[in-house]
């Protein structure tokens, strides 16, 4: 029709009469929660952070109710901090080379096997150097996972819809 004419983004109709090109669609706020795949990614990741935090937190307690040194809560953020600062590089080239799917289930098995053996300690009142050790391959699991799992992001939404997806 004449809207063809005036408005570049439809290049020509079909024998149908619709338009072989879309017009090219503003972003969305939400456009990327529209994705079903993408609001399975979105609530599994804040879950994963959600649980990290957690995770954290309780151990900052129990390290400080058991020993009362504030010495020992600086600990926790140190162990968690040195895998990021030295794995960071060497993370990135493993994610690039290998598949990115098979490094989030490896990373998510490995952050499971640790957060139960931080059960383990836990309960069984074990050494706080057990806690800050489970933390510790906790910190190197954020190091891979985190980024694989982004580098995911561009798969699940188009690109009209990937500034929403981000934030």
């Amino acid at each position: 029709g004449l809207s063809s004419l005036t408005d570049p983004s439809v290049s020509s109709t079909s024998a149908n009469n619709t338009p072989e090109t879309e017009p090219v669609a503003s972003p969305e706020p939400i456009g990327a929660f529209r994705i079903v795949s993408f609001r399975w990614f979105f609530t599994g990741n804040v879950l994963f952070i959600f649980g990290i935090q957690l995770q954290t937190a309780v151990a900052a307690w129990e390290i400080y109710e058991r020993t009362g040194q504030l010495l020992d809560l600086a600990k926790i953020g140190l162990v968690q901090v040195i895998p990021a600062i030295l794995l960071a590089i060497p993370a990135g080239q493993v994610i690039d080379r290998v598949d990115r799917r098979k490094v989030i289930i490896a990373s998510l098995l490995l952050f499971f096997v640790s957060s139960s053996m931080l059960a383990v300690i836990s309960w069984t009142s074990g050494p706080a150097e057990g806690i800050l050790g489970c933390l510790f391959v906790n910190g190197i699991v954020r190091v891979v996972q985190q980024p694989a799992q982004a580098s995911l992001l561009p798969r699940l939404v188009p690109r009209t819809s990937f500034s929403s997806a981000g934030t």
